[in-house]
């Protein structure tokens, strides 16, 4: 039976942060084949706790730290003995960290362990636990999760009255399972159970390796709001990969089976130096016979001896030995008659003894490892076989009844092909050891001695020649072999990397000489998915940098197929990401970041001038850069004049310094304060009538000095103006129009008011009187959920006052990851500015667009990056369908 292989994946979310490692996850890895922790197999544990969330991530460390140690240092030959030890004492463990802590700070934990040992599975659960396992397309979830039973009656208890640390007497469940290449095991934390169907849950894992698996969970979590998760995905994997097994002289099966080699060849070297050490540990120092020894990863059977009464006959050979003190009347002692007796061997004496386990376990204990007693009893007496002599006859033997051996597996094509090899190298050791010693000259002045005499010539060899020529000629005939193999290997490898190629290729010449938007998306499409049929072969080598040729290709094949992408769908790629600043606090979001410059002009010192507004942690803290870090100049609790601040939900920029806006949480008195930047330190003052607007965040804008609230209750935009905020606000729109003011989520200003819907679409207003409606974008992927956006003004000249560039629209997608940027004028798509592949810019919630120096700022979780704006791509040279219909409206 082949050997197995393991590929483990996993990730952790904690505060709806994900980590490609987690901390409650353990994964020992496979222990060296001269370790002794090489027979207790692979390792994986997966711990959740339940309590004060730092007391509870400590008391997870204890327990995954303890049951690991405890297993891999237990002496025992039994897998789930020591994994009820390891439990056991990590029970201890815990229960003496929580003796001393108060009833509020004391935590419990639940345990995954999955033991990997050849090929069997070994699960040890102490609820809340999950895990799921995958075994020949079918799915069985441990235990049964309450999302697959509809929280029936029957299902597995969900809590922590049984878990590690509620008592001394925690009990664990145990289950076993047999392994093959294709199974995938997964251990996950109890919460996600609760969102996985059975259905979902057989699609994903049963259809799906490792790392796709994991990413599903990931997305799964990631759309219900996890904020803590841990997943750990081991997939079962043959030791060699199907490209070493389809072609075995090609470089990765040579490799590959090379390995194999080595490692059992150094097997039989553990095994026979492990031999040899038993037998000199065996000996005795005056040279009696070893004793056998049984190795401890061997099943200790039961071997009883048949009882019968002791007679005269088993006496009648041993001598007297008398006893000790003074010898009875009418006997005497002849000690010169009887040899010395030897004392009994120490191997005699143990024969005698019983031995046993101190405390014997339940059969759980040993469950799927064979037949196992709760006491080892001691083999039979050893005695003298005795020979009948007798005529009586013997009673025949059935030899058709006995066991047959069977024959051998016929040989493979290893085997096969190395067949000459092994016989030359047999024919070339015997050779040497059976040199003859007529070649050692004697010492001077002995005799020699005389040869005796015998028929034939005896000084000709009476071997048979080494057959150097077949050595050389095998030797030569498999390199050729191995030659002309790897050469076929090359040039089969070469023209699948080409056609791989050619399929890019053609399909992205069929997009650009589409002449309708449809047939144009569909062939790339089919260019995309052409695509993604090189990574297989980037991973296995058939395509890397140093196949120069292959490579140039595949490089000119990339950068085709991005010109057709980006004109066909409007994108500019944003490369070369670089960090500006980062938050200070761990589990930070930047949820804005405010440039300091005027849109009306344009200018500002960018570089030297930075706000961000933090809101990942319940709170809102204004930070300023300074240098290449970042300050904190206003906070919640903070004192501003006469007034202690608040939690901030906004950050604007008024004139020349920041203007920050909070809001009371009292439902009855909800007064919002705006926050103004002094000379002297910030001053606040409350905006009147703020209390009468719909509760949450106020979407927001300043302009000129003047700040204005949007009133989604009365559909109005409320101004504020400049110097007066402490008065009653003004109503700025007069004519609304036909726009539909009910979907407002943003406000900017650059002149024009810029009014953002919720469903992509942008109202502009002049004047307080309604203008147009920018349309949704249409685009191959459509939009999603737009969450900010950014106006960019248009440039003046200063002597003529002619526009000599239109400024845009920044409107950030948040779900597609990705920033539309389209034409104040008529809504027309310019371009879709978004990285090259998925996964950098996954969690935006803010942008600000400097137009003067062409970059772009992004507020991507706890880091503000900056890009250089790409040119917008060229247009398509064919006439093709617009993508964006749009009207503008008077």
């Amino acid at each position: 039976m082949s050997k197995l292989r393991t590929s483990v994946v996993q990730w952790g979310l904690v505060s709806g942060i994900r980590q490609d490692t987690s901390d409650l996850i353990v994964v020992a890895p496979s222990p060296s084949r001269f370790a002794p922790e090489a027979r207790k197999g692979q390792l994986v544990v997966v711990v959740e706790a339940e309590g004060d969330v730092s007391r509870g991530r400590n008391a997870c460390t204890l327990v995954a730290n303890t049951i690991r140690e405890v297993y891999y240092a237990d002496g025992s030959v039994s897998i789930t003995s020591s994994l009820r030890k390891g439990l056991k004492a990590a029970n201890a463990a815990l229960y003496q960290f929580n003796f001393d802590a108060p009833q509020h700070k004391r935590a419990t934990v639940g345990a995954t362990c999955a033991v990997f040992h050849g090929h069997d599975l070994f699960i040890t659960q102490v609820p809340p636990a999950q895990a799921y396992v995958a075994h020949a397309g079918k799915l069985r979830g441990v235990p049964n999760p309450l999302a697959w039973t509809g929280g029936a009656q029957g299902g597995p208890a969900v809590g922590y009255s049984a878990a590690l640390g509620t008592s001394l007497g925690s009990e664990a469940e145990f289950f076993r399972s047999v392994l093959q290449p294709g199974d995938t095991v997964v251990l996950t934390s109890s919460n996600i159970a609760r969102l996985l169907s059975r259905s979902q849950a057989e699609q994903l894992i049963c259809f799906s390796d490792a790392a796709t698996v994991a990413e599903g969970l990931y997305e799964l979590c990631h759309r219900s709001h996890l904020p803590e998760a841990h997943v750990v995905v081991v997939e079962i994997v043959p030791e060699l990969s199907a490209e070493a097994r389809n072609a075995p002289l090609s470089p990765a099966g040579v490799s590959e089976r090379g390995k194999l080699a080595a490692e059992r060849v150094g097997d039989w070297f553990q095994a026979l130096s492990a031999e040899a050490r038993g037998t000199l540990k065996r000996k005795h120092a005056d040279g009696t016979a070893a004793v056998p020894v049984q190795h401890e990863d061997e099943q200790v059977q039961d071997l009883e001896a048949p009882s019968r009464p002791l007679t005269r006959d088993d006496y009648s050979d041993a001598p007297f030995i008398p006893p000790p003190g003074p010898m009875p009347a009418g006997m005497e002692a002849a000690p010169a008659q009887l040899p010395p007796e030897p004392a009994p061997a120490v191997g005699t004496l143990l024969d005698r003894v019983p031995v046993g386990d101190p405390e014997p376990l339940p059969l759980s204990a040993f469950i799927g490892e064979g037949d196992y007693g709760g006491i080892v009893r001691p083999p039979a007496i050893k005695r003298e076989r005795r020979i009948d002599l007798g005529d009586n006859h013997g009673v025949p033997v059935d030899f058709a009844a006995l066991p047959k051996k069977a024959a051998p597996p016929p040989p493979g094509l290893v085997e096969s092909v190395t067949l000459p090899i092994r016989g030359a190298i047999v024919h070339l050791l015997g050779g040497m050891a059976n040199v003859p010693k007529r070649t050692l000259r004697p010492l001077e002045g002995q005799p020699r001695p005389l040869r005796a005499k015998v028929r034939g010539l005896s000084y000709r060899r009476e071997r048979p020649p080494i057959p150097w020529i077949n050595i050389v000629l095998i030797t030569g005939v498999l390199a050729l072999l191995i030659a002309v193999g790897l050469l076929e290997n090359r040039r089969r490898d070469q023209g699948i990397v080409e056609k791989a190629l050619g399929n890019v290729v053609q399909a992205v010449q069929a997009a650009e000489a589409a002449t309708a938007e449809p047939e144009a998306q569909r062939h790339l499409r089919e260019a995309e998915t052409a695509l993604a049929e090189l990574a297989p072969l980037r991973r296995s080598g058939m395509l890397t940098e140093t196949k120069t040729v292959a490579w140039g290709q595949y490089q000119e094949v990339l950068r085709r197929y991005d010109q057709a992408r980006s004109s066909i769908n409007h994108i500019g790629l944003l490369d070369n990401f670089e960090v500006v600043v980062t938050l200070p606090m761990a589990g930070g979001q930047a949820s804005r970041v405010v440039l300091a410059t005027d849109p009306a002009t344009v200018t500002g010192l960018l570089e030297d001038r930075m706000f961000v507004l933090d809101r990942g942690n319940d709170g809102g803290t204004v930070y300023q850069r300074s240098g290449k870090g970042l300050e904190p100049v206003l906070a919640p609790g903070q004192t501003a004049g006469t007034v202690v601040a608040g939690k901030i939900h906004d950050l604007l920029w008024r004139d020349d310094n920041p203007l920050a806006l909070d809001r009371d949480e009292n439902p009855f008195n909800s007064i919002a304060t705006a926050y103004l930047r002094g000379t002297n330190g910030w001053l606040a003052n409350r905006l009147q009538g703020s209390e009468l607007l719909p509760l949450g965040d106020i979407p927001a804008a300043s302009f000129a000095g003047n700040l204005y609230l949007w009133d989604s209750k009365k559909h109005q935009l409320m101004k504020y103006a400049s110097g007066q905020y402490a008065d009653l606000p003004t109503a700025w729109i007069t004519q609304p129009g036909d726009a539909k003011l009910d979907q407002v989520t943003g406000v900017q200003i650059d002149g024009d008011i810029y009014l953002l819907l919720a469903d992509g679409s942008v109202a502009v207003f002049r004047g307080g009187a309604f203008q147009r409606t920018l349309p949704v974008p249409r685009l191959s992927v459509p939009v999603q959920t737009i969450t900010r956006f950014f106006v960019t003004p248009n440039v003046v000249d200063e002597k003529t006052g002619e526009v000599r560039s239109q400024g845009s629209i920044f409107l950030l997608d948040t779900l597609n990851e990705r920033v539309i940027q389209i034409g104040k004028a008529d809504g027309a798509v310019i371009q879709q500015l978004q990285a090259r592949e998925h996964g950098p810019l996954n969690r935006m919630m803010d942008l600000a667009v400097d137009a003067a120096r062409g970059n772009i700022y992004l507020a991507n979780g706890q880091q503000i990056l900056r890009a250089h704006l790409p040119k917008p791509p060229a247009p398509r040279s064919v006439t093709a369908t617009p993508s964006v219909m749009a009207t503008a409206q008077p």
